[in-house]
C-alpha cells in the first residue's frame, strides 16, 4: 500500500483530465498490485471536474487498495487545483471515506483533511460533517475536531448532549468533544479543559500530550496559559540532550507550539515541527520579547488546524 501511495506522489504533476480508458487501466494496475504509469494532466476547471467525476466511482471498488488510491487522487487533486470549486467538490467526495468499511482508509482521510483550509469546505461539506457526527462513525475524535475546525456550529447542541447525557463512553472521544466545543466557542467546555490542565501542572508529558490540545482550541484563555509558561523559568522538563541529565525550563519546548496559532509569530519550524534555530536561548528571548510587546493584541490564526 505504501508503494502505491509513493507512486501516486510521483504523479502529483500529472493528475488531471485523463481519458476514461487510461484511468481504468491505472486502477486495474493497482488492483493487480502493479505500479501504474504516471497520469497526464490538464489544468482547466472543466477538465479537473471531469477528472473528479471519473475517479469517484473507484471509491466504491471492492478492493481496498483501489479505494484508497482513489481517495488519494481526490485529495491530491484538491491540493493541487487552483480552482476553489474543484477543491470543494473533491473535499465533499473525500468525506465519504468515513463510511468506508476499512478503518485504515478512514484514518488516512481524517489525517489528510486537516491540511485543507476552512474555505475548502463548502455548505455541502459542512452538512455532510454534521450528518457524520450524528452517526458517530470510527475515528469520531478526529471527526468532531475537524468539524469544529471548519466551524460546523450546528453541531454544538449535539456534542454537548453527547457529553451531558453520557452518550460517548470513550474517554479520548469525550476529551476530543470538549476540545471541539472549545474551538466552537463554548465557554463551559473551555472551563472544563482549563481546570483539568491547570490541575496537573507542567512537565514533559503535559507539554507534549496536552499543550497541543490547548493550541488546537484557538481560545485566547488557553493560549494565554501557554504564553504564561513560555515566560516561566521553572525547570520542570528534561533536557533533550541524552548525555546531560538536567532539568530545563519547559519554555524551550513550548515556544514552537504557537507557530501555527498566532499570526506573525517570530519563529519558524521545519516539517517535523522543530524550531529553525541553532541558538535556543536567543530564540526564547526573541519570543518572550515579541509576546510582551503585544500583550493581548496578538492575532489568533484559525485558518490552520
Amino acid at each position: 500500500m505504501k508503494q502505491i501511495l509513493f507512486v501516486l506522489l510521483l504523479a502529483v504533476s500529472t493528475l488531471y483530465a485523463q481519458p476514461k480508458e487510461n484511468l481504468q487501466s491505472f486502477f486495474e494496475a493497482i488492483r493487480q498490485g502493479q505500479k501504474p504509469e504516471p497520469l497526464l494532466s490538464q489544468g482547466s476547471q472543466k477538465s479537473e471536474e471531469a477528472w473528479l467525476k471519473a475517479i469517484i466511482p473507484f471509491t466504491e471498488d471492492s478492493v481496498v487498495l483501489v479505494r484508497e488510491a482513489a481517495y488519494d487522487l481526490l485529495l491530491r487533486t484538491a491540493q493541487e487545483s487552483v480552482h476553489a470549486p474543484v477543491r470543494q467538490k473533491a473535499v465533499v467526495a473525500v468525506l465519504d471515506a468515513w463510511y468506508d468499511t476499512d478503518t485504515q482508509i478512514i484514518s488516512f482521510v481524517a489525517s489528510a483533511l486537516k491540511s485543507f483550509p476552512p474555505s475548502s469546505f463548502n455548505v455541502t461539506a459542512l452538512n455532510k460533517l454534521m450528518s457524520l457526527i450524528r452517526k458517530m462513525p470510527p475515528y469520531y475524535a478526529q471527526l468532531v475536531k475537524l468539524a469544529a475546525y471548519v466551524q460546523v456550529t450546528e453541531a454544538i447542541p449535539l456534542l454537548q448532549n453527547h457529553l451531558y447525557a453520557q452518550q460517548v463512553k470513550s474517554k479520548s472521544d469525550q476529551w476530543a468533544i470538549y476540545l471541539a466545543l472549545c474551538r466552537l466557542g463554548d465557554e463551559k467546555a473551555l472551563d472544563v479543559v482549563m481546570n483539568r490542565v491547570q490541575k496537573v501542572g507542567v512537565n514533559d508529558d503535559v507539554v507534549y500530550e496536552v499543550f497541543p490540545d490547548l493550541v488546537y482550541t484557538r481560545q485566547r484563555r488557553a493560549l494565554d496559559y501557554i504564553i504564561e509558561q513560555i515566560h516561566s523559568d521553572d525547570k520542570n522538563c528534561q533536557s533533550p540532550n541524552p548525555e546531560r541529565e538536567a532539568m530545563i525550563p519547559c519554555a524551550y519546548r513550548i515556544m514552537e507550539q504557537l507557530v501555527p496559532a498566532i499570526q506573525g509569530y517570530p519563529l519558524k519550524t521545519d516539517a517535523s515541527g522543530d524550531v529553525l534555530t541553532e541558538d535556543y536561548p536567543a530564540a526564547l528571548r526573541t519570543v518572550r520579547s515579541w509576546l510582551l510587546a503585544r500583550g493581548q493584541t496578538y492575532q489568533i490564526n484559525t485558518d490552520i488546524y
